[in-house]
């Protein structure tokens, strides 16, 4: 991964974190708000995400692709915002899905992080973030060690300092 590429990846990161939050926060008083906030992320996310992997999938089974594509077998993972973690388990993956990487970050983030900023104060959710501002790097470093600097790049813990730095 190209570190122009990653850096462009943080803001948007600190971007959403900080968007997303205040839109939560704004919605804690009204009863069905998270629903209506998974609603809104599912309708704007799920049609395009779902074309591009249909599309790619299609090509995939052409006669005319190359093999790494006709016996690609981890389509699931990327159908479910789970391609951060089949990059960097399994490593190979055609760069066309392995652009997807981010995307399950912010899915796998939205998918947790709504409970919090519904259920605590702005206290607890500020100190939260600011806890996962300061491990999020050292998880980062622990995964490079640990198993490659790729996995360090794309697996949600090591990325949780830009989310939350924007929901601060």
């Amino acid at each position: 991964l190209q570190t122009s590429g990653v850096l462009g990846v943080d803001l948007f990161f600190v971007v959403s974190g900080f968007l997303i939050t205040g839109i939560l926060i704004d919605g804690r008083s009204r009863p069905a708000a998270l629903w209506t906030f998974w609603e809104r992320r599912a309708l704007r996310i799920l049609p395009l995400a779902v074309l591009y992997l249909s599309v790619l999938f299609a090509i995939a089974r052409s006669p005319l692709a190359p093999l790494e594509y006709r016996s690609f077998e981890g389509w699931g993972f990327f159908l479910f915002f789970l391609g951060n973690i089949h990059i960097a388990v399994i490593g190979s993956t055609p760069p066309e899905l392995a652009i997807m990487w981010s995307l399950a970050i912010e899915e796998q983030f939205y998918l947790l992080w709504p409970f919090l900023v519904r259920a605590g104060t702005s206290l607890l959710v500020a100190r939260v973030g600011l806890f996962l501002v300061i491990v999020s790097p050292i998880l980062r470093q622990l995964t490079a060690w640990s198993l490659t600097p790729e996995a360090a790049i794309v697996l949600t813990p090591g990325r949780l300092d830009g989310l939350a730095g924007g929901a601060l």
